[in-house]
């Protein structure tokens, strides 16, 4: 495990992806604090995002010397695509295991988020993009290669963007606003490369710096409604929750008990909200 001092010189610009959710706010904490880096913040809104995440990117975006924005998706796009991935994804053979990986609607919220912080590192000639990503999430095979806590952001995209655009493409959606052209020398940073993963002493340390945490959270998302539909949805189809695999590899790693997989597996979800955001979507 690296130092962020070993890595980083002092001064260095970098992004941070903050959705407001418990890990991304201990990682912008952190980063905060470390006094290493000029941040700008990234909030990507899908328009699912719970209330109390808008508070909590105000209550810790606030210093004068951190640049924060929201980040957009063309809406009309993206409602397309996540329409596309609702009526799709079972009988997509091709594309399956994507969905089995990535989530029915974690797959486009992402591919979307990354095209958009792309653009922003581009414009603002950053190199370094930080997520507060999970050991789990992290081992989900998004990315082959792995320097010093970097990983190139062109494997990320072709391992994770370019499929889904494949697919919308497949299924007449449209992908015109994506960028296709990507640059080698801007790498991913997830933040617990530099820090051994502890979900109670994260939750402990942001609720002490003023963290709301949302009502009815799930035991594996605080911050986007979109989620429990996506949880149910693959549960439906696949037999078991999405999260369990995460999990699993949080356990061979030590990081996680055995039976918070069972926990995940017998969680009960909303139906009545989850059919509210699908008809929404549809």
């Amino acid at each position: 495990m690296f130092r962020l001092q070993e890595v980083f010189e002092k001064g260095t610009d970098i992004i941070v992806l903050y959705s407001g959710g418990k890990d991304s706010t201990y990682t912008l904490l952190k980063l905060y604090e470390s006094g290493l880096f000029n941040i700008h913040v990234l909030t990507f809104d899908n328009s699912f995002l719970k209330k109390e995440v808008k508070d909590n990117v105000t209550n810790f975006t606030f210093p004068p010397n951190i640049v924060h924005q929201y980040i957009f998706p063309n809406i009309t796009v993206f409602k397309n695509a996540l329409r596309t991935c609702y009526k799709k994804f079972k009988g997509s053979n091709e594309y399956l295991s994507f969905f089995k990986r990535n989530g029915i609607f974690c797959w486009p919220c992402f591919s979307f988020l990354y095209d958009s912080v792309y653009k922003y590192a581009q414009e603002h000639n950053i190199k370094y993009i930080f997520g507060g990503w999970n050991p789990g999430q992290i081992d989900e095979g998004k990315h082959k290669t792995e320097d010093k806590g970097q990983i190139p952001f062109k494997e990320v995209f072709n391992a994770y963007v370019l499929p889904f655009i494949s697919f919308l493409q497949s299924n007449n959606t449209e992908t015109s606003t994506f960028n296709m052209d990507i640059d080698d020398s801007i790498k991913i940073v997830p933040y617990f490369f530099f820090e051994t993963y502890d979900k109670n002493n994260i939750i402990s340390y942001i609720l002490e710096n003023g963290w709301i945490e949302p009502e009815n959270c799930e035991s594996c998302t605080s911050n986007c409604n979109l989620n429990q539909a996506d949880r149910f949805l693959y549960r439906s189809f696949f037999g078991f929750d999405r999260y369990e695999l995460q999990i699993q590899r949080m356990i061979e790693k030590g990081l996680s008990e055995p039976e918070k997989r069972l926990q995940v597996h017998e969680e009960p979800l909303d139906e009545e909200r989850v059919n509210i955001i699908l008809n929404e979507i549809a």
